[in-house]
């Protein structure tokens, strides 16, 4: 068969997502024509195909871009969880220096160092953070982030990676128009939660320190729970509100004696202003459990805080009768 001819052929097949005639005919192929089409960008929108596209990638096509489309064969490849056609995109990339568009985007505005993270695909995404000018705090059109999945998933070597390039550029983050801590919630807990793993620890410690956000106090729960005091009293320094029940829960789970006091000045003064019916009702739940614990110093400093509105509500009196 004439090599026009085939080539002809072996676009249709590709296109029509039949792998096996595609295999039989990858041999009588111009590799040459297939590096001037755009076969491979539709190779990686097949999970099936990933056999024919990493065969095509070690015969020596290497166009993984399609002028048509602002997606490239790498975000097809990370978004269709085809890891190897990935890793053998970037390995080539790096190897022959060429620019593979490690930045671009899908429909999502989700970036490959994004769908490398959300989809697990650690190897694909320590390979992209070895480009300098990689966008690492780039957020999705659903608000998303790479350093999020990647502490949900458990890629602490990627988040810390990551971490480190926010550190070195944390000026330049804290300059743009969204504060990039403000997106990585869910990840920060998932990482206080399992912060007994060192690993973890040092990156729960490391994403506190900078400001990470908890938002509604279940980090620094998870922190004083397994008695991480230097992680609780970062994590305290950037909360500026907790509601009482969290408070509650904290006094009586904390094993950080020295986070303990400081949860209760810090306490204090962020709902100081706020004290209503509810809160007092709160105040007085956390005296009952520490009359109990004869934790005396709390029970004194939430009665002097209060004085004057539990002197309206006439409950100061029964309070003292208590201890």
């Amino acid at each position: 068969m004439k090599k026009n001819k085939a080539n002809e052929i072996f676009h249709f097949v590709c296109m029509e997502n039949q792998p096996h005639y595609a295999m039989k005919l990858i041999k009588q192929i111009d590799i040459e024509e297939v590096n001037k089409d755009s076969c491979l960008f539709f190779l990686c929108e097949q999970p099936s195909m990933r056999k024919i596209a990493l065969k095509l990638i070690e015969k020596g096509v290497c166009n993984f871009s399609n002028e048509m489309f602002e997606r490239t064969a790498l975000i097809n490849s990370c978004e269709n969880h085809m890891k190897e056609v990935a890793i053998k995109i970037l390995e080539t990339s790096i190897e022959k220096k060429l620019d593979c568009l490690h930045n671009q985007h899908n429909k999502k505005n989700e970036s490959a160092l994004l769908l490398a993270c959300k989809n697990k695909m650690e190897k694909v995404a320590m390979l992209l953070l070895y480009y300098d000018d990689i966008i690492y705090d780039e957020i999705s059109d659903e608000d998303e982030t790479a350093l999020n999945f990647a502490c949900l998933n458990g890629m602490v070597n990627v988040a810390l990676k990551i971490m480190d390039l926010y550190e070195k550029n944390k000026k330049l983050s804290n300059e743009s128009s969204y504060d990039f801590r403000l997106f990585n919630t869910e990840g920060f807990l998932h990482v206080c939660e399992n912060s007994r793993k060192y690993k973890f620890k040092k990156l729960a410690l490391k994403m506190a320190k900078n400001g990470f956000i908890d938002v509604n106090g279940n980090a620094l729960l998870a922190c004083c729970k397994k008695g991480l005091d230097d992680i609780g009293l970062e994590i305290l320094k950037n909360i500026k509100k907790i509601d009482y029940e969290k408070i509650l829960i904290i006094v009586n789970k904390s094993k950080c004696s020295y986070v303990f006091k400081k949860i209760i000045k810090k306490i204090f003064e962020m709902n100081e202003a706020n004290l209503g019916e509810t809160n007092i009702k709160m105040n007085e739940k956390i005296i009952n459990n520490e009359i109990k614990t004869h934790k005396t110093l709390l029970i004194i400093k939430i009665i002097k805080k209060n004085m004057k509105i539990y002197a309206q509500h006439d409950t100061i009196y029964d309070i003292c009768k208590m201890l």
